[in-house]
This record gives structure tokens, sequence and C-alpha cells, in this order.
């Protein structure tokens, strides 16, 4: 599912009037300026408001993150520069960027940030909350418009969810506090630590013979259970051991290369040590994080995103001791030999898709989360939504206004045989719909050929320029084909079955969406893999499969059925059907007689065993034991 965002800054402030006129076609001024983006998400509760009025927007889209897990709260960074099209800090109309603004994909529900540090003669670091991050999810900023004050998410720790007790991002420079970014504020002393340049903005070195932070022992740093620390680091040597941070005593401590062994390896001790796999490379930056669950006894290493060995661990982490950075907190040693970056110290286990999503984020920010060319905020914004009521000669075709911008807007959808995006003379037709709201847009076409592939893409416009809909959709004057292109599936070997929907090769232009119900005999999620009901034959492709996929279970319940149909999409409607069978996996059938041998087969009545025993010995889950009538010994082991 894709999730979209949003981000604004200072515009000056617009009266809109009511649709009265039909308007023409108009263009954007393109831009000439980017930044780069690094966002956080939170679980805080999103704040409407309206930024139809802010004069420059940006989309950042996180077609990096490749998982399939949702990350709820999770922080994503985002880096400005002039590296972004259209982009330039002289854009920000209120003092100091406190016109800047996040919001979701509806450009009305802000969402928290935090300001980590903010230079006009290069990059700006800010954390942005993500409510749940999912592959291809979006955000979008504003910004531009005046007599703005900064949002107090900035500095009161909102940014970060109350599972993280500590986030130290080190850019202070070389005086004052380590600042915690968390509304804990469980900010640092620094006793010897300078500024270094970071791996996301600025980070502080340590001279590994007496630098360190003393962070406090706060109530909100006293966890007793589930844990997740990370860290980056830059060693300037990994000679014997290098402490990470720690609470010593009945607590933890987190080190590089305990106790001088194990150099340069991932190191977390809780009443014993346990031991990461990889070395750290020297000179050079590694992501380092570790894990435990109080719930599985486990504790769990990682190196640059990726698992790097685990270990049982049943103590759990103590209270008492300070929170020390860059050394091992006893006041004898063990200091860290080079420079630290982003500290996190978090009341919870993170999933591995947590964990190499953090990494990347700082890592490949770019690749993380792309940034789009920054455009007016007066432009309206138009979406392309399915086409229904598709017959052999007419359909209608759907679109959302959801916003009109500073100004009344007009919108269209142009449509045809090809995708001409967004060259308005290369479409075949185009239907006007004149001075609109917002809301959804809605239009009948007809005289189209049968059997034939169509596409449309909407568009709007006003005095500030013209928006097109990202994505176009496609609509067949036909019906799809179904078929069961593996009628048969069974539990042994798992072996999947397999059904096929097709199009002819002559309508395959575009990607064309497919909707289908599952029914039959078998049970979804218990005798096979749920399948979604949504698929989509791809641009170029004249079919695409739903594999049936089953799932082992012991009982023996016969041959069950999986039934597709299709349902109503963007298509001429049909109820196409087509049926795969799940069938049991194989299970043997065992013959014990009194008049057997345990050296036979036990396959038959003449070839019984001799004992019940050795056929449970032999037997595997699901199968068959039969026993004939007699006398049996039964031995005590």
């Amino acid at each position: 599912m894709n999730q979209d965002l949003a981000l604004f800054s200072g515009a000056a402030d617009a009266r809109r009037k009511p649709p009265c006129r039909m308007l023409t076609f108009g263009r954007a001024v393109a831009g000439c300026v980017a930044f780069s983006i690094l966002l956080a998400v939170s679980g805080s509760e999103a704040r409407g408001g309206d930024f139809r009025s802010w004069q420059r927007k940006m989309s950042v889209s996180f077609d990096g993150y490749t998982r399939a897990e949702p990350l709820t709260n999770f922080p994503a960074l985002v880096i400005f520069s002039t590296n972004i099209p259209g982009f330039s800090y002289s854009q920000f109309l209120s003092a100091t960027n406190d016109d800047l603004r996040f919001t979701d994909g509806s450009e009305t529900n802000e969402l928290n940030h935090e300001i980590e540090t903010w230079d006009t003669n290069g990059f700006s670091y800010v954390w942005v909350q993500v409510p749940v991050l999912t592959n291809h999810a979006r955000i979008w900023a504003f910004w531009g418009r005046e007599s703005q004050s900064a949002p107090p998410c900035r500095t009161n720790g909102a940014t970060w969810d109350s599972t993280f007790r500590g986030v130290w991002h080190l850019a202070e420079g070389s005086s004052g506090s380590n600042l915690d970014s968390t509304a804990y504020w469980n900010h640092g002393a620094r006793s010897g630590n300078v500024a270094s340049p970071g791996i996301a903005a600025g980070a502080q070195e340590f001279n590994g013979s007496s630098a360190y932070i003393n962070c406090g022992n706060a109530t909100s740093l006293q966890i007793t259970t589930n844990l997740t620390l990370s860290i980056w680091i830059k060693p300037d040597t990994i000679a014997g051991e290098r402490g990470l941070a720690s609470k010593w005593g009945s607590s933890w401590c987190w080190v590089i290369g305990h106790d001088g062994t194990d150099l340069g390896r991932n190191a977390l001790y809780f009443n014993g040590w346990k031991v990461g796999n990889t070395v750290c490379s020297v000179g050079a930056w590694n992501h380092l994080a570790v894990t435990y669950s109080d719930q599985l006894d486990l504790m769990q290493f990682y190196y640059n995103g990726a698992p790097d060995g685990s270990a049982a661990q049943t103590q759990n982490p103590g209270t008492s001791a300070n929170l020390e950075i860059g050394r091992r907190q006893n006041g004898g040693g063990s200091y860290f030999d080079g420079v630290i970056d982003e500290v996190r110290v978090e009341a919870a286990t993170r999933s591995s898709n947590w964990i190499w999503a953090c990494w990347m984020n700082i890592a490949s920010n770019g690749a993380f989360g792309a940034c789009s060319a920054v455009g007016l905020g007066g432009v309206p914004s138009v979406s392309c939504l399915p086409a229904t009521g598709v017959t052999a000669n007419s359909a209608w075709l759907n679109g959302q206004i959801a916003s009109t911008g500073l100004a009344e807007s007009a919108a269209f959808v142009f449509w045809g045989t090809r995708d001409a995006g967004q060259d308005m003379s290369g479409w075949e037709h185009t239907n006007e719909f004149g001075v609109c709201g917002e809301g959804a847009l809605c239009t009948n076409i007809s005289g189209l050929a049968a059997d034939t592939l169509y596409i449309c893409r909407f568009a709007a416009s006003n005095q500030y320029g013209m928006s097109w809909s990202e994505t176009a959709e496609a609509l067949y004057t036909g019906q799809p084909m179904l078929s069961a292109s593996d009628p048969y599936a069974s539990e042994t070997g798992l072996d999947p079955g397999e059904f096929s929907i097709a199009r002819p090769s002559s309508a395959t232009g575009a990607l064309l969406r497919i909707n289908y119900s599952i029914s039959g005999s078998a049970t979804a999620g218990a005798d096979f893999a749920p399948l979604s009901g949504t698929t989509a034959i791809s641009a170029g492709a004249t079919n695409v499969l739903a594999l049936v996929s089953p799932l082992f279970d012991y009982e023996i319940e016969g041959p069950e059925t999986v039934v597709m149909t299709l349902t109503n999409g963007p298509y001429v409607a049909t109820f196409a059907a087509a049926t795969v069978t799940v069938a049991d996996a194989a299970h043997a059938t065992w013959y014990v007689a009194p008049s057997g041998s345990d050296l036979n087969g036990g396959t038959g009545w003449g070839d019984a065993l001799a004992t019940p025993s050795n056929a449970l010995y032999r037997a595997s889950a699901g199968d068959t034991i039969i026993v004939s009538n007699g006398t049996y010994n039964v031995y005590a082991t």
C-alpha cells in the first residue's frame, strides 16, 4: 500500500474565489535548484492544516525501502541542498526556516520533524516522523509562507516516539552538552570529545584515552526488558577493547573487542559476553546494532544493516550506573578511539527490516528516499483512478482533484490507445470538465473498439500552471481470460498450483489491473497461502500468474479446491472461474502383527513388523499405524 506524505514552507496568504469560469491551460515555471531530504517516522497524532497557499512543495518517495514489513514510527532522514532541482534556500519566507512543514499524502495532516542542522551554504539535515514506512511510501514538503513560527515538535522531542529513550545526533560542536533529541532529555556531559564531520551532519571525535560522554541514569534509561542499541562509528584503531556505550555494573556494556579479544567485533555484556561475527573497518564508517528480546531470550547482532550472529541470553539488563558513550563505564579505560555519530537507545526489540532501513536511510540516503523537483504550491493536484463500467464500446473514466492550488482550476482527461505522458498533442482524445472544485471527476466515453486497450491520464490547470496525474490507467474493452494453468497443488514437497489471467497480444501496451475473489473448500491461511484479490498484467505482457502455494499440515482431509473468480475491474464484466485442487501430503501406512518381524519392511500384512514401538520409530507425522489383534510386550526405556 502506498502512503503519501508532504512538506511545506511559507508563502503569502491567498484567498480562494468560488468557481465562475472556464480556465485555459497554463505552464508552471521550471525550478532551477535542488535539495535532498532525510526523514523520520513517529507515532504522534497528525495535525490537520491547509497548506494550499504555501509557495513551494516537494515529494519524497521511499522507493529504496524494499522490504515487505511496514515500519511504524520510523525516523527517516531528509537532507536539503541545492542539488535538488528547483530548490533554493531563498524560497523560505520566514526567519530561519520557520515556514518548513511536512505532511502526509492528503497534504493536510502535518507531521512532526526535527532539524538537526541547517546550513544555507550547504547541506541541511531534517528528521521527519513517517507514521508507516512501506515500499513506495511518499511524503510531501512545503515551504514559502511569511510570518510563520517554528512548530513545537522541533524542540520538544515529539519527533521520536516513547520507545526511543535516547537519541544523540552528536552535532553540537566542541562545547556545551551533547543533546538527547527525545522527550526524555537525557543530555550528555562531554569530557574531552570534540567536533568532527559525521556520516549524518556533525559527529564527535574521541581520543582513545580520556574522552567520553556521561548521559546519567534517569529512569527512562533503566531498561530491564526489550532493548535495541545502534551506533555509527569510524574507528582510528580496533586494537584492544574499545567502549561504545555502557551502563557498567549490574547493567550492560557495549564494546568492540571485549577484554582485548575478538578485536573489532561487536560485543555486548549482560552477565556474560556475546559477540558478533564481523570485524569493523578502520578509517571507514560502520553501522553497528544489537537487539535483545526478553520474550525470546535472544541477543541479535547486526553489521551494516545485515544480521551478524545471535546468541541465547537469559539475563535481563540491569538498571544501575550512568550511561556513558565512548568508554566502558567502570572508570578504568577501554576508551573509543575515532569518531562516533547517531547513538540510539530504544526500549524495544527492533526487527531486521527496521535495522536495515536505519542503515540504508543514512548510508544511501538519496536511493532510500528520492526527492522530486520542487514544484509551485499554487498548482492543482490531480490523480487518475481505474475505469469502471467498461463495455465493449464505452467506459467511465475516473479521477480526483486533491487540491485546486491557489486559484480556480479546470480539469481534463486525455485518452486514447497509447500513453502520451504529459504531451497534450500526443493524445488522441480530450474531455474537458471546466472549472472544478476538489473531489471526484468522472466522465463517460463511447464509440470504443471492442477488444482494445485504452489508456487515460488526468490533468488540471490554473493560473499558476498545469499538473498531471503521476500515473495513467488502462482499460480493456474485452474480457480477460482465466485458466488454471497448473490445476494441481500438493502438500507433498509444497508443490504449487497456478492460475493464469491473460489478454491478447494486441492489448499489451500498458499495465492492466485485475480483481478476483477466492472461494472453494480449501481454507486460506490453513491449506494455502492467502491471495490478495488484486493483481496486474504488466505492460508488454500477455498474462500474469497467481500461485496457489499449499501449506503443510498433518490432517488427512482429502483433495480440497481453490476457486478463483474474476470480479469487476477496468475491463468488460466477466465472472470466469477456474479451480486448482490441493492434495494432502503423501502419508505412509505401517502394519504390525504378532506373527511379524522387526526385520520386515512393515508395508503390508505379509511384511508386518512385530512390535508397535518399531512402527512408531519408523513412522513420520501424519502416518497411519495399523496393529493386528494380539499381545505385545512393552518395555520401559
